[in-house]
């Protein structure tokens, strides 16, 4: 999938996610596969910001923001985790 800066990403029906704490690492659940995923800080911030509505270019700059990174390592970082978790179904796009 193209990941263009307007797509918009919510997680998967099945999928759920819980973090150990702030600025913890957590885990992700896949109800379907059964299987239990480890996260670490910046990818519970991505999955927490994958409401449907705000589109990856705006994830993209609240997370540069958040982390103090400039915008194109947080696109390529960002892309790279998305394509991820598009594999693993754990997200999907919103229509």
């Amino acid at each position: 999938m193209d990941l263009s800066s307007d797509t918009r990403f919510q997680l998967a029906a099945d999928v759920s996610y819980q973090s150990f704490g702030d600025e913890e690492e957590g885990v992700v659940l896949s109800l379907n596969s059964g299987y239990l995923y480890g996260c670490n800080t910046s990818a519970l911030a991505f999955l927490e910001s994958l409401d449907g509505q705000r589109t990856f270019g705006q994830v993209v700059g609240r997370f540069a923001n958040r982390f103090a990174i400039d915008s194109d390592r947080a696109r390529r970082d960002l892309t790279d985790l998305a394509q991820r978790l598009l594999e693993d179904q754990l997200i999907v796009a919103s229509a």
